[in-house]
Formats: structure tokens, sequence, C-alpha cells
């Protein structure tokens, strides 16, 4: 079968890779949260040799948060690191969306929050709800949930930004498909992780290694003030595996799909303002003349 098991241990020049990668991360202040097997890979067999035929494990490693730009700056960075260690022990590492038909694809599971600096110098998560015992946020952060999902359609070619990262995005895997939020099941878009408290966020699992960090936090965090600002109220919570539901009932819930195609999410771009904010006029036509050139 081509998958593998989520978190089971790693064996050989992986593990010693992975192993020394998060090492010395760690060394540079990145402050590693953990290191771990995914469910994507083919699984190798031990040769007589003692050999293994092949390596092709997917891997995910977890990192303290920071603001915006310092975020975006350490994802380039680790990149770096982590391709040189792999190297050193023959082994190559990608960060394509979906570098293997019937292989589950690499996603980079995007958390994000918004805190306030106190005149003390303390500070508070915006998201936090008040009763952590009977809420899952606070108005704001429910705010900036429907954000994000209001405005996903132009989100998303920054998020997913090729047609390889398309090809991740298709039922069957655990990569979303469809555009809803849930604290329960990890099959919506957007997910909020059982943390309470100061490190309430928002989870947006769309995402992929490919995708440029800074574009696509500018664009979420972006879309996500639109929610706030404006007040909008999040649709219900869906709270089952939405891929066991039919077209009918989807339809029924109001929950849509993904933009199946490059040109389909690029054409929401045109018409939208928000993005034109973000990036600039300028900027934001020749992304969408690129973006063009490439379906």
């Amino acid at each position: 079968m081509l998958k593998e098991q989520y978190w089971k241990r790693t064996t050989g020049p992986v593990r010693t890779a992975l192993e020394e990668t998060m090492l010395i991360l760690q060394k540079y202040g990145f402050e590693m949260e953990m290191g771990h097997k995914e469910v994507g890979g083919v699984k190798a067999k031990l040769g007589n040799s003692g050999v293994y035929d092949h390596v092709m494990e997917q891997l995910e490693i977890d990192w303290k948060y920071s603001s915006a730009v310092q975020a975006a700056d350490n994802e380039n960075q680790i990149k770096y690191v982590v391709r040189d260690i792999f190297r050193m022990y023959g082994l190559e590492v990608t960060f394509m969306a979906k570098p293997m038909e019937g292989v589950a694809g690499n996603g980079e599971h995007t958390h994000m929050g918004v805190s306030a600096r106190l005149k003390n110098g303390k500070m508070i998560n915006l998201f936090a709800p008040s009763d952590t015992e009977n809420q899952f946020m606070s108005p704001i952060g429910f705010g900036a949930l429907m954000g994000m999902l209001k405005n996903y359609d132009v989100i998303n070619p920054f998020v997913s930004s090729s047609i390889d990262s398309l090809n991740r995005l298709k039922p069957g895997y655990e990569a979303p498909v469809y555009i809803a939020w849930s604290a329960t099941n990890r099959s919506p878009l957007i997910r909020i992780p059982s943390s309470r408290g100061e490190h309430t966020r928002i989870e947006l699992r769309c995402p992929d290694p490919s995708a440029n960090p800074y574009l696509a936090l500018a664009v979420c965090l972006r879309a996500g003030l639109d929610g706030i600002v404006n007040h909008i109220d999040p649709p219900e919570s869906v709270d089952c595996n939405i891929f066991d539901l039919t077209e009918e009932e989807r339809k029924n819930r109001g929950i849509e799909a993904v933009p199946a195609s490059l040109r389909e999410a690029v054409s929401e771009l045109e018409k939208d303002e928000l993005i034109k904010e973000v990036l600039g006029v300028h900027m934001a036509d020749k992304y969408i003349r690129a973006k063009k050139k490439e379906d």
C-alpha cells in the first residue's frame, strides 16, 4: 500500500537525519516542538544485503510561533537547514505539494492567532474565550475565522499556489477539500485546536510548503481582519466527516468545495479588491498574469 503509519518510529538514515535536524534547529534558536512521521510515503523493504531498496518517508517538524514576518523568515531558513542535513545522509527532501500520485501530499497546516500587549507589558490572546469550558473562541477569533472562510476563494491562489498544490486538494486523503470549520474533526478547511487560553488559535489546513509564506500570511491575516472589522458571524460548525456526506447534504448545509483548478482560483482574484489592497494593484496584476501563464 502507498501509505505509511502516523507517528510510526522512523529508522535508519531518516531517523538519524531527523534527529540531527531537530538538534541543530534547536541550537539555532527555533525552539523546536516535535518531529515525527506522517501518513504519506511508501514503505521500504530491507533487502538481503541489509540495505533498504528505497527510502521514501513523509515527515513533519514543528517549531514555536512568532510574529508574521519572523514566522515566514523562520520557515525559509529551516527549509535550507533541512535540505542540507538530509543530503549529508544521501537523502533528498521535497517540499512539493503532491510529488507522487497515489500517496498523501505534503501540507503545511498554518496556525494563526492575534495578541495584544497591555501597558504593563503583558501579552493577551484576543482569540481566547472568556469561558474556556463552554466556548471555543472569542467573538474576535470567530470574526477572523469567518473572514478567512468568506474570502477563501481569493486566499486560495496564495496558499495553494500551483497546479501541483491543487492536485493535493482531492478527496481520499487528509487534505481539506471543503470550505467549512470545526473544533472536533480534521476534514474541514479550518480547525480550532483543542488548546485554550493563551494557546487559542486557528489552524488553516490547506496551505502547502511550496507557498510563499510572506504572501500567504499577508492575505490570510488581511482576510481575518475583514471578518473582525465587519463582525461576520460564522456558519454552523461541521463536526462530522465531510467526506461521508452526499453532494445534496453538503449543498443543504451550504458547504462549498475549494477551487478545483488554477484558472478557477485566479478568476476570483481579478474581481477582488481586498487582495489588491494587500499587495497593491501593480503586484496583484503581475501575480494574476503569472498564474494565468501557469494554467
